[in-house]
């Protein structure tokens, strides 16, 4: 562990210093101690030892500001966090995390393998044992089999793959004709071979006539992670829930369009 954290009154110094960094030069002892939740009479300590070991300057009104050796202090304590931060996430938590991927080819534990994103799985191809492989790649901590699910832990490197978008199909109110006003061929040939969610009665009945499969439940919540996952979708809605449905889409960064059931047009 990095010694700043094993002393408190130094981290308290830095969050005081960092604070007149972020704020100078109108930041008062109260706003600090407001900031970093001690008193400011604790401020009005530590201020007068900072201001006296030259790392920030009193100005007019009980004003300060940070000088150029208080921020090279701040530099060398994010330095030094940063190298903490760094080994906790690759050495620590990178080591004790264990995700489930599902196996390209037998695999056996200790392997090194190498990572891809398919179909919506993490998938995990061995290289062998100590073998060299390119990253994305991570150790498997279980035995498998092709198309087993596998523990895989130690991860290096980045998986790169496309989220899916998620097309969406509108179907009028039932007063503006409901499912009676879609196109079931049009439909049935829009949707194709994604994944189906319906979403409203209308949608729902639209479905049924053209015998497509589908799914009608937390419609959002599922689209939204399969597009994180890779995987692309259709949604089936009612005219009236199509806006809070690409409202949603839109605040999770999904890609999406829309289209009309009655033509087919965008």
């Amino acid at each position: 562990m990095t010694d700043l954290l094993k002393n408190k009154r130094e981290i308290t110094r830095l969050q005081i210093l960092v604070e007149v960094a972020e704020n100078q030069p109108a930041v008062s002892q109260k706003e600090v101690a407001d900031a970093i939740g001690i008193t400011p009479q604790a401020v009005s300590d530590y201020m007068s030892s900072l201001v006296e070991e030259g790392f920030v300057n009193k100005r007019r009104r009980g004003r300060y500001e940070i000088t150029k050796e208080g921020a090279d202090v701040v530099l060398s304590h994010a330095q030094s966090l940063e190298a903490y931060v760094d080994h906790v996430m690759q050495e620590v938590v990178g080591n004790v995390f264990v995700d489930t991927a599902v196996a390209d080819d037998d695999v056996q534990a200790g392997d090194v393998v190498s990572l891809s994103m398919r179909d919506g799985f993490l998938r995990a191809s061995s290289v062998g044992g100590d073998g060299e492989t390119e990253p994305p790649r991570a150790r498997a901590v279980t035995d498998a089999s092709e198309g087993e699910d596998v523990g895989v832990t130690e991860f290096d490197g980045l998986i790169e793959f496309e989220r899916g978008t998620v097309t969406v199909v509108r179907v009028p109110s039932v007063e503006d004709g409901g499912s009676r006003a879609v196109d079931e061929s049009t439909l049935a040939e829009t949707v194709g071979d994604k994944p189906v969610y319906a979403l409203g009665t209308e949608a729902v009945v639209a479905l049924e006539k053209t015998g497509v499969g589908y799914r009608r439940h937390a419609v959002a919540e599922a689209v939204v992670e399969a597009s994180h996952n890779g995987v692309s979708s259709t949604v089936v809605a009612v005219e009236g829930r199509v806006g809070s449905l690409t409202d949603e889409l839109s605040a999770e960064g999904v890609e999406y369009e829309t289209l009309d059931t009655t033509t087919g047009q965008k």
